[in-house]
């Protein structure tokens, strides 16, 4: 349950600590390497921090100290709903990936149904783009209504285009506004 950074051969633990681990538990804040725990399903870089997402929880390394953001305890070991909004009102499910465009961070959310949705944090505001339902067969069409391999990996494109990559063994484009 640790963040490594690696550069040129040297490797530092930034972030948490293998006798400090979340669980089930609500995460503590503080200092990176001492009080904070952690642990890590996925996260994103950004120039002056990394977001961090596990149990339902959105949380921010910066300068040293870990933060929660956002999110909710999950009673028991399923998601609760998805809420979008401010972050710090958001709620949270299993988030797999993350893809970084500009200063916008798009994340998989799955639910305890395993149905993805495809969400956003742009300016502090957690906003569902749409399912990308995984019970349904690979159609095209509107992201609410197209079908997608359970497991989807995100690739950005350039400019505004996001594709996506899965077990269906097809690319597909997502116009992003």
């Amino acid at each position: 349950y640790t963040l490594r950074r690696v550069l040129g051969d040297e490797v530092t633990t930034i972030a948490g600590s293998s006798k400090v681990a979340m669980g089930w538990k609500p995460p503590k804040d503080g200092d990176a390497l001492t009080k904070a725990t952690l642990e890590i399903h996925a996260f994103a870089v950004l120039p002056d921090r990394i977001l961090i997402f596990a149990y339902g929880w959105l949380r921010e390394l910066r300068d040293g100290r870990v933060t929660t953001l956002g999110g909710k305890y999950w009673k028991g070991r399923d998601p609760e709903p998805r809420q979008d909004g401010p972050v710090e009102d958001a709620t949270f499910g299993w988030v797999e990936r993350v893809k970084v465009i500009g200063s916008d961070v798009y994340f998989i959310d799955r639910d305890k149904d395993s149905t993805r949705t495809l969400r956003r944090l742009r300016g502090g505001v957690v906003t569902t783009l749409g399912a990308l339902n995984t019970h349904t067969s690979y159609k095209d069409g509107p992201l609410a209504k197209a079908g997608f391999e359970s497991n989807v990996i995100l690739v950005h494109g350039g400019g505004d285009r996001l594709f996506t990559y899965g077990g269906d063994c097809r690319v597909r484009e997502i116009e992003l506004d």
